[in-house]
């Protein structure tokens, strides 16, 4: 079974390179590579406070969902734990990885994990919800600059974010849920050990109030990702106003998740290099350039202090 999923995690990360080696050369490498040296380094500083600010946003709200589920947990464990679920996403397919939060709590806070699950099912609904909300905006107000393949792509990531709300939704009811549970604990052994009611129990605890103060929060954190994307492209010197970035983040982001390549490294970046050149007339090049600085400077400060939580939970 190891190997099987080193396979797969290797074919995964070849499929990426082979796409990010595409870009560049498509995009001339040698350029690209000026683009990302030239960045100007005031907007990368602003780059690394947005990116170090929505991790803590992120982390609050992991904070917050976990006591409204009635689970006592300090800031600082659901700060680790988050903090090292990120990194861990950051190399699996689709982001999946995230779940791996459960064991970091318990491992810092000896929490039960049936419990601690239900919450990221929550946070998971949410996120989906409001790329959902941001794509079917973009659609309406920039259809009419839309090429063909980009309003395919854009329909695609709408369609998907929509299948994924409704398999999320049919999780969370007891019945539905139980029953794939079942199901699918016969595949994964992992899953023998979560406690189904508990599960349940645990997610009726919160409160239709509280879901929507983590859903205002959900979208700041959004506006916040797609800071991130508009000063990084900033950075090479092409102004895409912060709307658009907001489109072309969420679009790219769902087509990334649904190829399912880790952390959906270079299937994002294209994505977003194909929705960006929509909107603006600037060189593919600096475009492409762009693009990757907000994914360096991310997964840069992802990792890092995704490490530094993961050394420090081993530790206790």
């Amino acid at each position: 079974m190891l190997s099987k999923r080193v396979f797969l995690f290797t074919i995964g990360f070849c499929i990426s390179a082979i796409i990010i080696i595409f870009m560049l050369l498509y995009a001339d490498f040698g350029i690209v590579v000026q683009y990302i040296a030239g960045a100007n380094p005031f907007f990368l500083v602003i780059v690394f406070y947005f990116v170090v600010t929505m991790l803590m946003l992120k982390s609050l709200r992991w904070f917050l969902i976990l006591r409204s589920a009635d689970i006592d947990v300090s800031v600082g464990d659901a700060l680790k734990s988050f903090l090292g679920g990120s990194v861990v996403s950051v190399f699996t397919p689709g982001r999946i990885g995230e779940p791996v939060r459960v064991y970091f709590l318990k491992k810092v806070g000896g929490q039960n994990m049936s419990k601690t699950l239900s919450p990221i099912f929550m946070e998971r609904a949410m996120d989906f919800l409001v790329m959902l909300m941001f794509i079917a905006a973009g659609l309406i107000f920039f259809a009419i600059s839309f090429t063909q393949q980009v309003f395919t792509f854009s329909i695609l990531a709408v369609a998907f974010a929509v299948i994924i709300i409704v398999v999320i939704v049919m999780i969370l009811k007891r019945r539905v849920g139980t029953f794939f549970m079942n199901r699918l604990s016969r595949r994964m052994k992992i899953l023998r050990k979560i406690n189904i009611n508990m599960f349940y129990d645990t997610m009726d605890k919160i409160s239709i109030r509280s879901i929507a103060g983590f859903f205002l929060l959900t979208i700041l954190v959004w506006l916040m990702e797609a800071g991130i994307l508009f000063f990084g492209i900033l950075s090479v010197g092409v102004w895409i106003p912060l709307n658009i970035c907001i489109f072309v983040l969420c679009a790219a982001m769902m087509i990334g998740t649904l190829s399912f390549l880790p952390g959906s490294l270079g299937s994002f970046e294209a994505s977003a290099v194909i929705l960006a050149m929509v909107f603006v007339a600037a060189p593919v090049s600096a475009i492409t350039g762009g693009v990757f600085m907000y994914s360096i400077v991310s997964y840069l400060v992802i990792i890092l202090m995704g490490l530094l939580s993961i050394i420090s939970i081993r530790k206790n």
